[in-house]
């Protein structure tokens, strides 16, 4: 073995050595004594880190607490710019109603037009045949020259009619070339809108990119939507174009299908806006559950910090049990009572003590916790005959023992599994109660 690999070997043992023989750890305390100071040369020495600690901890919260400002007066900012941009698109989206209700008009209005011309038409060629009637007895060749000049009138009548079809035709491609320039400045102002909102949430760059993709995904089903309804359109026109040349008295009937492809348009279109709404409306709740696992992540850390100060006299015991029982009355809705009784018989620690415990009663059901920055093997024993002495004191079942502790010893674990003791690192992790 050489030299190395002897020096990691210990490494990676003496943990275990220290923490399972005692005599080996006393060992080597005594041989180590003198390499380094005892608590008496050091106590300035820790109270200035402490100190330091302190005036750490109370410029980081002064940077928080204006981190906390910037966000809130960027997100005022943001909230501002969006409202305004609402308004343009609701302002928009009037004046797309108003065009739209002129055109039906204007539409309305040339429909009316061709009918009383069709009903003028229709009477003249009803008195005309009339008159025809009337006359054939007497001139066959008069009906000939009538017929001719009434296929005339008919032939001038259809390409009138045509016409102004495809005068209605253009106006209809300026009304949709328009709307599609709408919606390009439109998209434009929401792609810079985007931007800006992608400045803001640099912090959760990954998550981010992921919506962006997924919102690049929506824009692209709907720009699909939107072909789709426009070859529908079109196929839809050239429909109506052949029914309209082969049978003029079904132009009702072209009528209401136009009204129905119309709200079937208007329909498609408030539900991929009401779609695009939900989302985004979904992003922002995703947003805000993250920041909260942060905040709480940030808590847990802090706690365990704490743990550790418990643990080497940084603050004291109390403190830390008061910021577990904090966290479970905010996440559950319960009151931890500290409970103190007298133990005169000495069934616990065996001799008359003070015994302490930690009590939750909600709904008819006791619960006694033990909230410790760290807890060893002999202290989870001593917890269950604190828990049994209550019992057996207040002539009450307990419904669950549970410990809270961020340093639990493997040993201590052991014993509380057997013991039917419930066990968790922090607050945050207890079950519902």
């Amino acid at each position: 073995m050489t030299t190395e690999s002897l020096k990691e070997t210990i490494k990676r043992e003496l943990p275990t050595w220290l923490r399972e023989d005692p005599a080996f750890r006393s060992y080597v305390l005594e041989l180590t004594r003198d390499a380094y100071a005892d608590r008496r040369e050091t106590g300035d020495r820790f109270y200035e880190l402490l100190g330091e600690l302190r005036r750490d901890r109370e410029k980081q919260e002064r940077k928080w607490e204006a981190n906390q400002t910037e966000l809130e007066r960027m997100r005022g900012e943001q909230a501002q710019k969006w409202e305004a941009n609402q308004a343009e698109l609701k302002r928009m989206r009037e004046e797309e109603a108003q065009k739209w209700e002129a055109n039906q008009a204007e539409l309305k209005r040339m429909r009316e037009e061709e009918a009383q011309k069709w009903e003028a038409n229709q009477a003249e060629l009803k008195r005309m045949r009339e008159e025809e009637a009337q006359k054939w007895a007497a001139n066959q060749a008069e009906l000939k020259r009538m017929r001719e000049e009434e296929a005339q009138k008919w032939a001038a009548n259809q390409a009138e009619l045509k016409r102004m079809r495809e005068e209605e035709a253009q106006k209809w491609e300026a009304n949709q070339a328009e709307l599609q320039r709408m919606r390009e400045e439109e998209a434009q102002k929401w792609d810079a809108n985007q931007a800006e909102l992608n400045l803001m949430r640099e912090e959760e760059a990954q998550k981010w990119a992921a919506n962006q993709a997924e919102l690049k995904d929506m824009r692209e089903e709907e720009a699909q939507k939107w072909d789709e309804q426009a070859q529908k359109w079109a196929a839809n026109q050239a429909e109506l174009q052949r029914m309209r040349d082969e049978d003029a008295q079904k132009w009702e009937q072209q009528n209401r299908r136009w009204d129905e492809n119309q709200a079937e348009w208007r329909r498609l279109w408030d539900e991929s806006r009401a779609d695009s709404n939900r989302r985004w409306d979904e992003n922002q709740d995703e947003l805000k559950r993250l920041h909260n696992e942060i905040m709480a992540q940030a808590q847990k850390f802090d706690r365990g910090i704490g743990a550790l100060g418990s643990r080497w006299g940084l603050q004291s015991e109390k403190a830390f049990r008061d910021a577990l029982a904090a966290i479970l009355e905010q996440s559950f809705d319960v009151q931890v009572v500290n409970v103190t009784d007298y133990d005169d018989s000495g069934e616990v620690f065996g001799r008359p003590d003070q015994i302490e415990l930690d009590v939750i009663i909600k709904n008819g059901l006791l619960l006694i916790c033990e909230l410790k920055s760290s807890i060893d093997k002999a202290g989870m024993y001593i917890f269950e005959r604190k828990a049994r002495f209550y019992e057996r004191r207040h002539e009450r079942k307990a419904n669950r023992l549970i410990v809270i502790s961020p340093m639990i010893d493997a040993r201590a674990r052991k014993v509380g599994e057997r013991l039917g003791i419930e066990m968790y690192g922090d607050s945050t992790e207890v079950e519902a109660v």
